[in-house]
């Protein structure tokens, strides 16, 4: 009679294969709520425009702007905060990057 171990016939590990599973419901989740929160900004958004069609200008020092409507003003503004918060953030992803590609080059070498 020939005994085999136990490891060797054993199933593969539960905690691998729930992992894996968790790992796919966490992503479909996430997209789900991503999804749900863009609806929620995009209604939140067109409520906010159609709420808000008074003109009104702006005014700087001695500037005066054009009368436009409050909700294009406010897309502007988060428009333009968008942009700057990219700007802001474009150095420090550049510094990350080529750290990155530096230590995947000292892996890389035999």
């Amino acid at each position: 009679m020939t005994t085999t171990p136990a490891s060797s016939t054993a199933p593969a590990s539960p905690s691998r294969t729930s992992t894996r599973s968790v790992g796919r419901l966490g992503r479909i989740l996430r997209r789900i709520a991503v999804v749900l929160v863009l609806i929620v900004v995009i209604i939140a958004g067109a409520l906010l425009a159609i709420d808000n069609q008074t003109p009104v200008s702006l005014r700087f020092l001695h500037y005066v702007s054009r009368p436009w409507p409050v909700s294009w003003w406010l897309a502007l503004a988060f428009g333009g905060g968008v942009v700057v918060g990219l700007a802001a953030c474009l150095g420090s992803l550049a510094r990350a990057r080529w750290r990155i590609r530096r230590l995947q080059r000292t892996l890389d070498e035999p």
